[in-house]
């Protein structure tokens, strides 16, 4: 649908993670939108804080300001927006 309605969006988008300088490790998002907005997408009883962090750590890998987690995985559909 995000494709359709003429936005660009990369699957499995990686950005490298980098500390003093150095690329240490690579975060890969699930999708990104745009270049501004990262979604994950999880399959778990319930959203959890550790879904939150790891969301936290692809925006500041990315230098995305938003980001979106989705969980399939509940009887019904559950969302988080991370800033």
């Amino acid at each position: 649908e995000l494709v359709h309605a003429g936005l660009r969006v990369v699957r499995d988008a990686s950005c490298s993670v980098q500390y003093r300088g150095q690329v240490v490790g690579t975060f890969v998002a699930d999708l990104l939108v745009e270049d501004r907005v990262l979604a994950q997408v999880v399959a778990s009883p319930e959203l959890g804080a550790d879904h939150r962090v790891e969301t936290l750590r692809g925006l500041a890998a990315g230098d995305v300001k938003v980001g979106l987690v989705f969980n399939f995985g509940a009887p019904e559909l559950s969302f988080s927006r991370i800033l």
